[in-house]
């Protein structure tokens, strides 16, 4: 489990149940990121999904250069 699901299951702020992560541009390649760090739990359905919008597949003077591995 990574810091940030931790710290969403447990905060007592928010009381949150199947959610999705995401962000735009750079926020996506955080979430991404996130997602690829959290475990997998068939019995617990926490993260359900993410959602990229603008994700930086490449710097804009390395096209050449993908940025997907979080993908």
């Amino acid at each position: 489990m990574s810091h940030t699901e931790n710290y969403l299951k447990t905060s007592g702020e928010y009381k949150l149940a199947g959610v999705f992560l995401g962000g735009r541009s750079m926020g996506s390649r955080a979430a991404a990121s996130v997602m690829c760090h959290t475990e997998p739990d068939d019995a617990d359905d926490f993260v359900r999904g993410l959602i990229c919008i603008s994700y930086p597949l490449h710097h804009p003077k390395q096209q050449h250069k993908l940025r997907d591995e979080d993908l």
